[in-house]
């Protein structure tokens, strides 16, 4: 249960009670274009975890994302 893992999600439901329908809900066009854009991250991802490291690989990608959609 000690192993380097991948996470990767999109958003998350209003409320805890919708959670099983969210994970299991298709994806809408602007989910779809972040899952694209989070599959080639991943990919970078695995292949720094490979060559450098785990530490390097998650000091270059664990970084908090900031939504392009709230406006200030």
């Amino acid at each position: 249960t000690d192993f380097p893992r991948l996470r990767c999600g999109i958003g998350n439901p209003e409320k805890m009670r919708n959670m099983v329908d969210f994970v299991l809900s298709r994806f809408d066009d602007d989910e779809i274009d972040k899952l694209n854009e989070m599959i080639g991250q991943a990919v970078e991802a695995t292949f720094w975890f490979i060559s450098d490291g785990i530490l390097t690989a998650m000091n270059r990608f664990n970084k908090k994302v900031k939504s392009k959609d709230k406006t200030p």
